[in-house]
């Protein structure tokens, strides 16, 4: 399965998530990490539990430019989880990511600016579809804080989905919300999956939640 994670606009918690899953979908079986973000965020991760002498949770490699699309199909043969953590912009990397990936997974803050930046995305979604049959979407609503208009969020974004009717893109139903122990645990080298803390169990269930969804989502 080859899943990249895409974020039009920085700050949506996007290679959190793509380390995230990576552990959990590492504790499945054989996962490679791709690091197509110029930011390095994912090496700089990998490189900081190295240092600490910590076990892999997967293995990972940095690939950019027009190099990934034939790198990312050849390594998804050879690993069965392979995932791409792509710059928060519309880039290159971003656009050839979702033409070869089974799943997109889109991260988005629940805020209006966002929503309307996420319209952007949801054209690449649509251009990356017409060459890609395959693709299918998920849309993960991230860094939210528990809030009495978070539900009618959740409401008007399924509407919107529902609306502009995009073939196989759906929104989680997992809900990943801002939580101090995702910074503490990849500053630290670490999954929040492996990260033993008092406030670890929800930040875990959430990760294994929507890893569980991807699943669901790809009929696996």
């Amino acid at each position: 399965m080859l899943v990249s994670v895409i974020s039009s606009k920085g700050g949506a918690g996007k290679t959190t998530l793509a380390i995230n899953l990576a552990s959990a979908f590492g504790q499945k079986d054989e996962t490679l990490l791709i690091d197509a973000d110029p930011q390095e965020s994912v090496s700089i991760f990998v490189e900081n539990r190295c240092k600490m002498e910590y076990p892999p949770l997967f293995s990972s490699v940095k690939i950019t430019g027009n190099a990934l699309k034939n790198e990312a199909v050849k390594l998804s043969k050879k690993y069965p989880f392979v995932l791409i953590d792509t710059g928060g912009m519309d880039s290159i990397e971003q656009r050839i990511a979702s033409v070869v990936s089974h799943l997109a997974i889109f991260p988005i803050l629940p805020s209006s600016f966002d929503l309307e930046v996420f319209k952007q995305t949801i054209k690449t979604y649509e251009e990356a579809k017409a060459y890609n049959e395959k693709l299918k979407g998920l849309v993960v609503i991230c860094r939210t804080t528990p809030n009495p208009f978070l539900q009618k969020t959740i409401k008007d974004l399924r509407e919107f989905l529902l609306k502009i009717k995009a073939e196989d893109l759906f929104l989680a139903d997992t809900v990943v919300y801002e939580r101090q122990i995702y910074r503490n645990a990849v500053a630290e080298g670490k999954s929040v999956i492996e990260y033993e803390a008092k406030t670890q169990e929800k930040a875990k269930d959430e990760i294994l939640g929507l890893f569980k969804e991807i699943f669901e989502v790809m009929g696996e």
